[in-house]
Parts: C-alpha cells; sequence; structure tokens
C-alpha cells in the first residue's frame, strides 16, 4: 500500500492504525499539501514509521500548494500540524526522500 497524507493528526493516527493491520504492507508514504506542511509533515510521519519500526519504508514529500485553487488550512492549524509528535517521539534517524 502507498499511504497519501497531508499528516494531521487524523491520518497519522490511521497510519499507526495501518502499521499493526496483519495484511497491510506499506511500502511508501506520501505527504501533500494540507494541515501539516509538506515537509514538517514528512518528519512525523517518519517519527512514526521509526517508532513502529517501519525503518524502511521511503517518505517522500510533495509540492507545498493546492494542486488546484488557493484554499488552505488557516495558518495556526498548519502551524501546530508541523509540530505534532515532536515531543512525543524521537527525532527520525533519516530524511525524507
Amino acid at each position: 500500500m502507498i499511504v497519501d497524507t497531508d499528516a494531521g493528526a487524523d491520518d497519522l493516527i490511521a497510519l499507526l492504525w495501518l502499521m499493526r493491520q496483519p495484511g497491510i504492507r506499506i511500502e511508501a508514504v506520501t505527504v501533500a499539501q494540507g494541515l501539516a506542511h509538506p515537509a514538517e509533515g514528512a518528519l512525523s510521519v517518519l517519527r512514526v514509521l521509526e517508532a513502529g519500526g517501519l525503518t524502511g519504508v521511503p517518505v517522500y514529500v510533495g509540492a507545498d500548494r493546492p494542486v488546484q485553487g488557493t484554499g488552505a488550512f488557516p495558518a495556526e492549524w498548519r502551524a501546530g500540524s508541523d509540530k505534532l509528535l515532536r515531543d512525543e517521539f524521537p527525532a527520525p534517524k533519516r530524511k525524507p526522500e
């Protein structure tokens, strides 16, 4: 499975759930523009994957703009999402692709 996420809290919880499913193998994760900025969200995803022992799953950073239109989440929401798991999980040992 390839997971495409905006690295919001709901998606990180879903990623944790997917990691525990016996019939699912996560091949890669892509981080799109949305709640978290893609580069910051990718670091949160790496924290989750490494904490769960999935150290070989590549994480790719997408564009930091919508594919279409100009809609964006409020800046304070995005700032909060950018910082998810910074205190709960150690810094990732690798960088996004």
